[in-house]
């Protein structure tokens, strides 16, 4: 039988469709573009400006440390060098030198540390805010002697203690040294930024006839007018009569700081050498009689008993040469730390929007900018307090660090001064207009360069000759003290900003850049707030100044008077210029 396989096939087979092709996915919908309204490109600007000058603070405040650090090693290295070779410009020159390179390499060392995490550490913030509350201790301790016998040690405390405490703790080391006079000079006041070194040759001591007095009282009113100046520039020698005749000795003639210090030395003679300043010239005479009026602080040192005090601080750091510089360079570096870790934490809180950060930020930066503005020490005090407990309550979720950060943006604001109270009224007349200064840069992170830190010395200083020369004119020697440190705030806040606006236009889009339009509004308002600040501070200050006088003086007497004319003076500036500043920049908001 034969048996086959076949494959038998239904009747019927349905026919299977082949499956449709997949639908194609929708387009998504087209995004609506649209450009940035003038209040978005305007917060923008302000955004990507902010974060670029907080980045020069950084870099300017590292620079200025490398400064101190290289200034002070520097004295030290070239100070018995200049001393055997017969040659001044060796000190003066080399620790020059030396400064410079230090402050490039703090440069350098910034851009390699910028770019990592920045963290809170609680023993620096002790350890900053323990050496803030003894700098705002009033100043007492004596000059360390170095190298002086007991007969010289007597002769320099003779002369020290007819000289007012604000004359004397502006010295902090006396070197008494053998054949200075071979260097051409029988008396030397190196200023290092940090603090200001006097050497005195041995034989000029005893030339007689109260010789030692006028040659100590000279180098110790070089370190006055040092000691709330700019390094070599002087305080109270760059303003005001100082380098225009009459001069009272032909060497005042050589220039203005020399001028100075023949003046300090003649009103701090006797009565005869002061009687003849007065009439050979009398506005070089009043500027010494009103520097020659202790405030609350310096009467108090004016003691016996803690002028006796003071020698002994001084003769205790004498077993260590260079202790007393450590110490005076130490103190001088909190400023700068303070900004520095400031600017750092305010840097990294705008880029990442941190509440927490920009709070700590800003109180750091506050404290430190305390602490460079003369007599600032105890609102630095009060600033790292302030932190102390803010932070408490926001660590305990008392306190939202949102609020946190308003709060340390009014105390940055008045650590700044009638500049932080002109940009404050400005800020408020954006934001009335809808600018919402809250958005933040639009970079990551902005790049710092030598070129902001060179911007903000050369407005530094010419702000500084300008304040002086306005101040000096509303308030004497006080108010141009006050003018020379808020002109060169604001000169060195005009070239930072000038130099963030130049840096920045590269950073954004095109569609953020200013519109003429833009510009036109901003330089109403600007220029409105800028024009009211500035007579607000000058109005404000002159009030201030006779009503804190007026109030200091019938409450404490003639010292309370020169207290009182200081804090006022602080207090009118901030008033007065905030009050004409929301006033100038209302004014040119409405115009728009």
């Amino acid at each position: 039988m034969q048996i086959t396989s076949a494959r038998v096939l239904p009747a019927s087979r349905p026919v299977v469709a082949a499956p449709a092709p997949a639908p194609a996915p929708a387009a998504p919908p087209p995004v609506e573009t649209r450009a940035p309204d003038r209040n978005e490109r305007i917060a923008n600007w302000i955004g990507d400006l902010q974060a670029k000058s907080v980045a020069n603070l950084r870099v300017g405040s590292a620079a200025y440390a490398g400064q101190l650090v290289g200034m002070a090693i520097g004295a030290a290295i070239f100070a018995p060098i200049a001393i055997s070779t017969a040659n001044v410009y060796v000190l003066t020159g080399g620790s020059a030198l030396v400064g410079g390179a230090a402050c490039l390499g703090a440069y350098y060392l910034d851009k390699h540390f910028a770019g990592r995490p920045v963290h809170q550490n609680a023993v620096l913030d002790t350890a900053l805010g323990v050496g803030a509350a003894f700098r705002a201790l009033p100043k007492f301790a004596y000059p360390s002697l170095v190298g002086a016998t007991g007969a010289e040690r007597e002769l320099i405390y003779n002369s020290l203690d007819r000289l007012p405490m604000a004359s004397v703790t502006s010295v902090s080391t006396m070197h008494v040294v053998p054949g200075l006079e071979n260097t051409g000079a029988i008396g030397i006041a190196h200023p290092t930024f940090s603090q200001t070194r006097v050497l005195l040759d041995r034989g000029a001591l005893f030339y007689g006839n109260d010789f030692h007095h006028e040659l100590i009282s000279h180098e110790v009113g070089h370190a006055r007018d040092f000691s709330r100046g700019f390094g070599p520039l002087g305080a109270y020698s760059v303003f005001g009569p100082f380098g225009k005749g009459p001069y009272i000795t032909e060497y005042a003639e050589t220039n203005r700081m020399e001028d100075f210090a023949e003046t300090h030395a003649h009103y701090h003679m006797n009565a005869a050498s002061r009687a003849e300043l007065a009439a050979t010239t009398p506005a070089k005479y009043r500027v010494l009689d009103e520097l020659s009026r202790p405030g609350l602080g310096e009467q108090w040192a004016d003691h016996k008993g803690v002028r006796e005090a003071g020698k002994t601080v001084g003769r205790a750091l004498e077993s260590a040469p260079y202790l007393r510089n450590a110490l005076e360079l130490a103190g001088a570096l909190i400023a700068p730390a303070q900004i520095y870790r400031g600017s750092r934490s305010l840097e990294a809180g705008l880029a990442s929007g941190d509440a927490r950060q920009k709070f700590h930020g800003k109180m750091n930066v506050a404290s430190g900018l305390f602490l460079l503005a003369p007599g600032g020490a105890v609102g630095a005090l009060a600033v790292n307090a302030t932190h102390g407990v803010l932070s408490g309550l926001v660590a305990e979720g008392k306190l939202e660090a949102a609020s946190a950060d308003r709060i340390s943006s009014g105390v940055l604001a008045v650590s700044t001064g009638p500049i932080g109270m002109v940009c404050g009224a400005i800020g408020s007349e954006l934001a009335a207009s809808g600018v919402d200064l809250s958005r933040g840069p639009t970079v990551e992170r902005a790049e710092a360069g030598a070129g902001g830190v060179l911007a903000v010395i050369g407005g530094s200083s010419a702000g500084l000759f300008l304040g002086a020369a306005i101040g000096g004119a509303v308030g004497g020697v006080y108010g141009a003290m006050a003018g020379s440190f808020w002109g060169s705030a604001g000169g060195a806040a005009l070239g930072l900003a000038g130099w963030s606006l130049m840096a920045a236009r590269g950073v954004r889009s095109s569609a953020s850049d200013l519109t003429t339009g833009d510009k036109v509004f901003l330089a109403k308002v600007v220029g409105g707030g800028v024009l009211g600040g500035a007579a607000g501070t000058v109005l404000g200050g002159s009030l201030g100044t006779a009503a804190g006088a007026a109030v200091g003086g019938a409450l404490l007497g003639p010292a309370g008077a020169v207290s009182g004319a200081f804090v006022g003076r602080f207090a009118g500036m901030l008033a007065g210029s905030l009050a004409l500043a929301r006033a100038g920049a209302w004014a040119g908001r409405k115009l728009d």
